[in-house]
């Protein structure tokens, strides 16, 4: 399980829900794996690279129903959520909000062709 979520996150998987609410389990899923990718490699890009982890693998998408996917960091990556809303000692960098902002729209765009909504 991942660490983090977001309301943005949220928001639109309740679009996306509305969107697809007659759509099989299984094709909900394959979009949300799509739509979640996008939004990982964004947000890999934009990440601050010390060791490289958060930029490689340390922030991943889990797909855990038809319904939701959690996009965050992952154990070995804790420190990212630091980074993303800064600490009393830090600065914010954020990374994955940015990602998800810049491709919100994309993503509904793919999941809405992997449901065959278009």
């Amino acid at each position: 399980m991942l660490g983090e979520s977001f309301d943005g996150f949220i928001d639109l998987a309740k679009e996306l829900d509305e969107i697809a609410k007659d759509c099989s389990d299984e094709k909900r899923k394959n979009a949300l794996e799509k739509g979640s990718d996008i939004i990982v490699k964004d947000a890999r890009a934009r990440a601050p690279v010390d060791t490289g982890l958060l930029s490689q693998k340390g922030i991943a998408a889990e797909v855990v129903s038809g319904e939701e996917a959690d996009i965050g960091w992952t154990a070995d990556a804790f420190y990212g959520r630091f980074l993303e809303m800064g600490t009393s000692k830090m600065s914010a960098r954020p990374h994955l909000r940015p990602a998800y902002e810049a491709k919100k729209n994309q993503v509904i765009e793919v999941m809405r062709k992997e449901l065959n909504l278009d």
